[in-house]
């Protein structure tokens, strides 16, 4: 599962701060008149970051309640790169990202696709993970030598509200 550190709201991020509300509401978000439009969709970036973590960590914890270590789960944050999520925003601050790109790339938090592709392959096909589930690892700050684990939000952690986003969302999918 990809996710990202933005998820976490202890870590200063130019992001907004991510809000766990029911998954009916994260489905189908309301624009608030009281934030700009990329507030909003930097927000809704977070949450659904935190979502895929929490996501994660249950099915890791449903799997193993099964008998299932054969399947195994992890999130990898890739790092910060250049996606489409760029072309969102104002145009003033794309030209300046393309411009600034080549020598924010040299930033510990940031990452190439190329380079996340590999670590993420390494972590599907490679022994060294085959036994490793249930955790999160960080391109952040080690890139060029492949992923770190890290501890995550608490949140992330909270089983209980890990049980009602699943429950929720279990709801929203079978509608």
């Amino acid at each position: 599962m990809l996710s990202s550190s933005s998820h976490d709201d202890r870590i200063k991020t130019p992001l907004p701060k991510p809000q766990l509300r029911p998954a009916a509401e994260l489905a189908d978000p309301v624009w608030g008149e009281q934030e700009d439009a990329a507030a909003f969709l930097g927000r809704a970036y977070t949450t659904s970051k935190l979502c895929i973590l929490m996501f994660a960590y249950k099915l890791d914890r449903r799997l193993k309640a099964q008998g299932r270590a054969d399947i195994t789960v992890n999130a990898l944050d890739p790092g910060g790169m250049l996606t489409g999520m760029v072309s969102e925003w104002p145009p003033a601050v794309r030209m300046m990202m393309k411009l600034l790109w080549p020598v924010l790339r040299l930033a510990p938090n940031a990452s190439t696709p190329q380079a996340s592709a590999k670590v993420l392959a390494e972590m599907v096909t490679s022994e060294n993970y085959r036994n490793i589930s249930g955790r999160y690892f960080s391109m952040i700050g080690s890139y060029r030598r492949g992923a770190k684990e890290k501890q995550t939000s608490p949140i992330s952690y909270d089983n209980r509200a890990a049980s009602q986003l699943w429950a929720e969302s279990e709801q929203l999918t079978m509608k």
